[in-house]
Formats: structure tokens, sequence, C-alpha cells
């Protein structure tokens, strides 16, 4: 017969767990790890809630056309940040009626018309200024070289005058001798003097055209003169009604600019 028999022994008891809960533990405590850093380490926004009225910095200011009209351009966009005097919209006031029937609208047709009309009559004066002057330049060189001509053919003369004045005195020295006929030597006196009325028909058209020059040179200059007196005139006219029109303009329409930023 046996007889049991029972020891005690002191210490503690470890229960080991299954390794398939071991790392679900430590994915859990990496999970956790993670989070903290994270919602330590990052940035992220908060939602509030809060009642009231929210007003800018700068204050609102309300911008009002004017006149009434139709917007014909916006400069800017909703939400867009603006400066003082930014263009905010361009507002066309066509009055009553449909656009190009309204009073501004004919006035500025009509100020279009003058305007064409003013820049072709400057076209006009300044193409007939220089055809006149270009005219007038081309005879101006004629008649440079006809009094070239008339100073060599005036020379010429005079040195047949001269030849023919030697011949003439030798001629009379053998009459006086008995040598020479008096009909010949009246024919060299004759001859001389028609040289002589060629050289004086000479000087004369020389002198002639060198006072034409004269006059065509003056014919240049107030000609020029006068172009550019009308070209002044005329352009002080379309700048006038430049203004007139601008005017007209502005009188059409308005822009808006922003009184804050």
């Amino acid at each position: 017969v046996m007889v049991g028999s029972r020891s005690h022994l002191s210490g503690e008891i470890l229960v080991a767990l299954p390794r398939g809960w071991q790392i679900i533990g430590y994915l859990l405590f990496g999970a956790a790890l993670a989070s903290v850093l994270f919602l330590s380490l990052s940035s992220y926004s908060r939602v509030e809630l809060a009642s009231g009225l929210i007003a800018p910095a700068a204050g609102v200011s309300l911008v009002v056309p004017t006149r009434d009209g139709v917007i014909a351009n916006l400069s800017v966009r909703e939400g867009q940040p603006v400066t003082v005097g930014t263009e905010l919209a361009t507002i066309l006031a066509n009055g009553v009626g449909s656009v190009g029937n309204s009073p501004a609208d004919r006035i500025a047709a009509e100020l279009a018309k003058q305007d064409a009309s003013l820049a072709e009559q400057l076209n006009a004066a300044q193409a007939s200024a220089r055809a006149q002057i270009a005219q007038l330049g081309a005879e101006q060189v004629g008649l440079r070289a006809e009094i070239g001509q008339l100073r060599l053919q005036v020379g010429l003369q005079k040195a047949l005058i001269s030849s023919a004045q030697n011949d003439l005195d030798r001629a009379r020295g053998l009459a006086d001798r008995g040598f020479v006929s008096g009909r010949d030597l009246r024919v060299r006196e004759e001859a001389l003097l028609v040289r002589k009325q060629g050289l004086a028909q000479l000087e004369q058209s020389l002198e002639a055209k060198r006072a034409a020059s004269t006059e065509n040179e003056q014919a240049m200059t107030q000609s020029s003169g006068q172009a550019r007196a009308q070209v002044a005139s005329l352009a002080a006219a379309r700048a006038e009604v430049a203004q007139r029109a601008a005017s007209a303009a502005g009188a059409r329409s308005l822009v808006l600019r922003a009184a804050i930023s």
C-alpha cells in the first residue's frame, strides 16, 4: 500500500501568454506611442463656434455710383484684396434709350466725324505742302542750271567782244594807212556792236534768272511757313476735338475705385 505525499514549494507562478497575444500587445503599444508623438509634434485645426458679428479692421466702405448705368467692366473678383485707388468697375451711363441712340452716343459719333474730317484735311494739307515745295525745289534746280549756262555764255560773249575790239583796232590802224577799206571797217564795227548787244541781252537774261531764283527761294520759305501754320492750326483743332471727345466719354462712363484697403 502506497501512501501519497504532498510537497509545498514557495515562490511566484508565471503564466506564459500565447505568442499571438504578445504581437497584438506590441502593435497596440506602438500605435498608442505613434498617436502621442503625432499629437505632440504636428499642427491641426480646431473648429470653434462663436456668436456675434465680424467687422473688418479697416471698416466697410460702401461704393455707390453717382449716376445710373450699366456695369461695362468688372476689374476685380469677389474676395480679392485691393488697395486704395484700385479700379473696381466701369459704369456705362447711356441714359434713356438703346445704346447708340443716346445723346452722349450721338455727341461721340459727331466728334469722331469731326476728328476724321480734320485728320483728312491735315493729311491733304501736308501732302499739298510737300508737293508745292517739291515743285518749287525742282524749279530752283532748273533756275540754277540756267544761271550757270548764262554765266558761261556771258563769259564767252565778253571774250568774243574783246577779240572783235582788238580786230577793229588793228583794222583802224591799217585803214589809216590805206590797207583796209572803209567798208571792211564798218563791217567790223557792226560786228562788234552786235556782240555788245548780245552781251547786254545775256546779262539781262542772267539778272532775270537771278531774280526768279530769289523769288523762288522766297516762295519756298513762304510756302513752308504757311504749311506749318496750317498744319499747326489743324493739329490744334484736332486736339480740341479730342479733348471734347474725352469729356464726352467721361460723361458717358465713370470708374469706381476702392476707397480703403
